[in-house]
C-alpha cells in the first residue's frame, strides 16, 4: 500500500544515467534504476510506462566480486514518494529504498543489480552498482569491458549523434514563447534518463512543451532548429517550452529567452 504524506517518509531522489526498458509479453515498458548505494541503504524507482496506479516489485541481488550467485537477496515494492519523479512523470509513488547492513556480509567488494520481478520473470532494471570501502559507484555498460565511474562522472552525459538532416517546411506562426534550457542532471530532470514520452532525450531536438498546448510529436523551430515535442516539466505551461542541452552547464548559460516559434513539418 503506498504511504500517505501524513506519514513519516524518506523523499528519495530520482538519479541514474540511462534506465533500461524491457518489454514483458503484455508489452508493457518497465523502467527503472538504482539511484544510489551507501552505507546503509540502497534506493531506486521502478516504473511501468503510463501505468500512474501500478507498483512494480523489484528484487535487489548483491554479488560478492567475481562471483555469479547472490550472497544477498532483498525483495521490495516500488511504492515510496520521489518528488523529483513526480516532476517527470507526474506520479512520485514509484522509489524504492532498502536497508542494508554490509558488515553482516563481509569484507570485500560487492556488485548490486536491481530486477523487476513479474511473476517468475526477473529483468534487470538499468545499470549495476558496486559497493566497497563506504562507497558506491556505478558499473557503465557499454562496448567491450565493463567500466566503473565515479557519481560525479555519471553526470557528465556522452556525446549524442546528431539526427540526419531532413526537409523542413515551416507552418504556422505560434507566437512569441518564454525559452529556457535543462539538461538530463538530477536538478534539471531527476536524472533517469528518459523523457516523459519514453525517448532518450537529444540535443537540438527534445523540447518539454505543456503538452494541452503542444501535444507529444509536435515539431517546431526556433532559431532555425527544429525541435520534436518529447518531454513535460512542472514549470513549463502556456507559451512558455524547455530546450534540451547535453549538459547542465549549456542550459545555465542558455538561461531565459525569447523567442519566435513555428509549427514544423
Amino acid at each position: 500500500m503506498k504511504r500517505k504524506f501524513g506519514q513519516p517518509l524518506k523523499v528519495l531522489a530520482v538519479a541514474g544515467l540511462f534506465s533500461v526498458f524491457t518489454a514483458f509479453p503484455a508489452m508493457a515498458a518497465i523502467q527503472g534504476d538504482i539511484t544510489s548505494v551507501t552505507s546503509d541503504e540502497i534506493t531506486g524507482w521502478a516504473w511501468e510506462t503510463g501505468s500512474y496506479d501500478t507498483t512494480i516489485p523489484v528484487e535487489i541481488q548483491i554479488f560478492p566480486e567475481g562471483e555469479t550467485e547472490p550472497v544477498e537477496v532483498i525483495t521490495a515494492q516500488a511504492e515510496e514518494f520521489s518528488q523529483d519523479l513526480s516532476d517527470s512523470i507526474g506520479d512520485g509513488w514509484h522509489a524504492f529504498c532498502v536497508p542494508i547492513d554490509w558488515n553482516e556480509l563481509g569484507d570485500g567488494t560487492f556488485e548490486i543489480q536491481v530486477y523487476s520481478v513479474m511473476g517468475e520473470t526477473r529483468t534487470q532494471l538499468g545499470s549495476s552498482f558496486t559497493y566497497s570501502d563506504g562507497s558506491g559507484s556505478r558499473i557503465i555498460e557499454g562496448p567491450g569491458d565493463a567500466i566503473n565511474v565515479s557519481d560525479e562522472e555519471i553526470a557528465e552525459e556522452p556525446e549524442v549523434a546528431d539526427a540526419e538532416e531532413e526537409t523542413v517546411s515551416v507552418g504556422e506562426y505560434l507566437g512569441t514563447f518564454t525559452v529556457t534550457g535543462y539538461c538530463n542532471c538530477e536538478n534539471c530532470s531527476g536524472g533517469h534518463g528518459y523523457t516523459y514520452s519514453g525517448t532518450v532525450p537529444q540535443a537540438n531536438h527534445t523540447l518539454s512543451a505543456d503538452l494541452t498546448l503542444l501535444p507529444l510529436g509536435t515539431k517546431v523551430m526556433i532559431d532555425d532548429i527544429v525541435y520534436t515535442v518529447e518531454d513535460k516539466g512542472g514549470g513549463v505551461d502556456g507559451k512558455k517550452v524547455d530546450i534540451y542541452f547535453a549538459t547542465h552547464e549549456e542550459a545555465l548559460a542558455f538561461g531565459t529567452q525569447q523567442a519566435d516559434v513555428y509549427l514544423a513539418s
